[in-house]
């Protein structure tokens, strides 16, 4: 999950380049999207934004690290 970059030219080069290296990328343009693409897909790794609207990359993470079954996401 590719969280909150606000910079839409930054987030596609992340995406493209993780997509060529073949790995699925799914996109949150906030931490409160993220939440919600993680209701119901768990990924190998979060990479995240710090500043971000709604809910921000610090509280993203305490949210992930309790939350049970998304504790043990790499970020």
């Amino acid at each position: 999950v590719l969280g909150g970059e606000d910079d839409v030219e930054k987030r596609s080069i992340l995406e493209l380049t993780l997509k060529t290296a073949h790995y699925d990328v799914l996109l949150a343009g906030d931490g409160q999207q993220a939440l919600e693409v993680l209701e119901t897909q768990i990924p190998d790794l979060v990479l995240t934004d710090l500043m971000m609207p709604n809910l921000d990359g610090r509280q993203l993470v305490h949210r992930l690290r309790n939350t049970g079954r998304l504790q043990q996401i790499p970020i």
